[in-house]
């Protein structure tokens, strides 16, 4: 017996033996005396002692009162009981040896064992009270002088006898209870342990006779539904099929009337509302039992609670279709939209491919959280201009697709404007107030394809011709943009062969010194040789690298080479330092400084030989880490200029941050020069840039009196 088993089964010993002590009491209190009386009347029988009844009263009378006043006593009940029983049977003794073995005493003595035997829960108890009362009649016999007497030994042999066969039905009638008892008890462990398991796996058991409409509920059926645990079976009917969500009834009494027309079981997922008033989902799954003509009697099943399985697989289908940072159709589900929109006979939509310009240097200067927010910012402006029907997705990284079931120029075009201006309304991200600009490349169908890939490949070749003609732009795909596309996906091809094959070249344009002539430094051109031989100039190619990252190996080699140049010169004795142009691609790049020290350590080279030059453009992001960049360059030895100075938002603040060796006059100043505006420009960025103590070279001196208007200005 399991210690869950055996606590039960004394708790069920100590309730029962109580309830019985009471009423063996009762009988005791009452029937002694009546039995005093009673037995008067009898022919031959003398007068009996009521003070020997009234030991065993009052001790019954004693234990009842114990019993109901002190709780206490009540897991004694057993012991009590024992002590009840004996009391009474040793006065009843008394009395057959007082009346000399009198037949009525001894008929009412074989009442009294039969009537003990059913006291007792354990044969241990009826054995010691049988014992017990048999020694003392002995005993009592003896000394009252008739033990050996013809009639008190019939007395001794009847009552011996009685009592053996009022043990053996008693012994097996505790035994046949004790089983019974403990079979409910494996029973009760069993549910037990089932209700623990349904618990864990949320599985209640529900079932319900269709002819009477009873129903039972196990207790984590109770659970599922929020239904207190003591709620009664009567509450019951009707619960479930009343608590089943309205959109998936039919479904489930289809699944019901399935299962009992052809006698199979049935499964069926569906929405319930709980008793307070939650919805969860469920699984059913059961049977019904039928009679042998074929009416069916009673349905069965368990009720598993998948709710968190349903909010899973909802948010499996979210990751699945929705982008997680902006919760905005992903690509996946774009494609399938726009899919089943050209699946449409006579299908007309657009695709509106919006890219925004120069998105990296906010994630640059001001951190990817400050990015994902205002892409969040973007997307919900977006939105707001979402034609009716249509589909907003993130294409990825700073990229988003419009898809409008529209393809009226007019209309689409306006939209478009629309989508621009609401971009360039400055966003407030966090503590910063940021203003962007966007680029929309629009393709229709059927007009620029039926294919879900050929459309929105259409759509991005026209964004990206809108946003190299202009910021702020938007372009309808032409046919002409593939000769263009084609043509810049060739260069990136070949320009990526070009550094394999060795086909890039460095051009050493000099810089004179004007007051004395000579040729102290040099510019390092880059240029490429074609598949057919021609050299083609950066302008052809390096907004392509740019854009591919291919500027990072091009730079590496043009570094290279021009370092080996230096060194060349030098072992003829020749110093002159070389200007290399330095992207800010480059400079953003995590091994630019690790590259930048090896190829000085390789070459052994004097580090202030090598001039870096930094567009001005470059620097107008004004990030920390652009300028700790500069900084690990000098403390390497090259010197630091910057480039074309004058064609941007020209300041000199950064130089108060940062210091530079040089400034090169962008040549549209110096073609100019003899103009007066470009003349008092040029000789203002000279002046300021001598007082800060820092070369000025002039870029495209070609005729004289440039040169004598630069020498002028030192």
């Amino acid at each position: 017996m399991s210690p869950q088993a055996e606590t039960f089964y004394k708790a069920w010993l100590e309730k029962n033996a109580y309830v019985t002590v009471l009423i063996y009491c009762g009988l005791i209190i009452f029937l002694l005396p009546v039995f005093h009386f009673a037995l008067q009347i009898v022919p031959g029988v003398t007068g009996d002692s009521m003070a020997t009844r009234m030991v065993s009263v009052l001790t019954s009378a004693a234990i009842a009162i114990a019993l109901l006043l002190v709780p206490r006593t009540r897991k004694h009940a057993l012991h009590l009981q024992f002590v009840n029983v004996t009391v009474a049977l040793l006065v009843i003794v008394a009395l057959i040896v007082q009346h000399h073995d009198h037949y009525a005493y001894v008929a009412a003595g074989l009442l009294v064992i039969v009537g003990a035997q059913q006291a007792f829960y354990r044969p241990t108890d009826l054995i010691a009270t049988i014992t017990i009362g048999f020694l003392f009649q002995i005993a009592y016999s003896y000394s009252a002088g008739f033990l050996t007497d013809p009639v008190n030994v019939a007395t001794l042999v009847i009552y011996g006898s009685g009592y053996i066969l009022a043990f053996v039905p008693a012994f097996f009638r505790m035994q046949i209870q004790q089983r019974e008892l403990l079979s409910r008890i494996e029973a009760i462990e069993v549910r037990g342990e089932l209700e623990q398991v349904h618990a864990i796996t949320h599985l209640g058991n529900w079932q319900v006779d269709l002819i009477t409409g009873e129903t039972d509920w196990s207790a984590e059926m109770m659970r599922i539904f929020r239904m207190p645990l003591e709620t009664p079976a009567e509450k019951l009917r009707g619960v479930f099929e009343s608590s089943i969500h309205p959109d998936d009834r039919d479904d489930v009494e289809a699944a019901f009337e399935r299962s009992m027309r052809e006698r199979v079981p049935f499964t069926v997922e569906h929405r319930v509302f709980t008793a307070d008033y939650t919805m969860r989902w469920v699984q059913v799954q059961g049977q019904h039992q039928f009679d042998s003509a074929g009416n069916a009697l009673q349905r069965l099943a368990v009720v598993l609670d998948i709710t968190e399985r349903k909010h899973a697989e909802e948010r499996l289908r979210n990751l699945a279709a929705f982008d997680q940072l902006t919760n905005l159709p992903n690509r996946a589900t774009l494609e399938q939209h726009l899919r089943d929109a050209l699946a449409i006979p006579d299908a007309h939509c657009s695709i509106l491919f919006l890219d925004l310009d120069r998105f990296k240097d906010i994630n640059d200067s001001l951190g990817h959280a400050v990015g994902d927010a205002m892409l969040c910012a973007v997307s919900e402006r977006l939105l707001m201009m979402l034609p009716e029907g249509g589909t907003l997705a993130r294409w990825g990284g700073d990229e988003f697709l419009m898809l409008v079931h529209d393809t009226d120029d007019m209309r689409i075009e306006r939209l478009a404007h629309q989508l621009i201006r609401s971009i360039v309304e400055p966003f407030s991200v966090e503590q910063y107030e940021l203003v962007i600009t966007g680029s929309i490349g629009i393709a229709r169908a059927p007009k620029d394809g039926t294919d879900v890939g050929v459309l929105i490949r259409n759509a991005d070749t026209a964004m990206y011709y809108a946003k190299e003609r202009s910021r702020e732009a938007y372009a309808f795909f032409q046919k002409s943009m593939h000769d263009a596309a084609a043509a810049r996906h060739h260069v990136q091809n070949e320009l990526h062969k070009a550094i394999r094959n060795n086909r890039l070249m460095l051009h050493y344009q000099p810089i004179i010194d004007i007051s004395t002539g000579k040729v102290i430094a040099a510019e390092a051109l880059l240029r490429w040789i074609g598949p057919d031989g021609s050299v083609r100039t950066p302008e052809d190619f390096i907004t392509i690298a740019e854009d591919t990252g291919e500027i990072v190996p091009i730079g590496t080699w043009a570094l290279q080479d021009a370092c080996r140049q230096i060194k060349a010169w030098q072992l003829h004795d020749q110093r002159i330092s070389v200007a290399v142009n330095v992207s800010a691609r480059q400079l953003e790049h995590p091994e630019f400084l690790d590259t930048l020290s090896l190829i000085l350590r390789q070459s052994s080279i004097d580090p202030s030989l090598l001039d870096i030059e930094v567009t001005e453009t470059a620097l107008l992001s004004n990030t920390d880490a652009l300028f700790d960049t500069l900084a690990m360059i000098r403390s390497l030895g090259p010197r630091i200029s910057i480039d074309d100075f004058g064609t941007g938002y020209s300041t000199f603040a950064y130089l108060k941050r940062f210091k530079v060796d040089a400034l090169k006059l962008d040549g549209s100043f110096v073609n100019g020069i003899d103009r007066i505006a470009d003349r008092a420009i040029a000789e203002s960025i000279v002046k300021v840039a001598h007082a800060l103590g820092l070369r000025v070279i002039a870029e495209g001196v070609e005729h004289e009196s440039q040169l004598h208007i630069l020498s002028e200005m030192r």
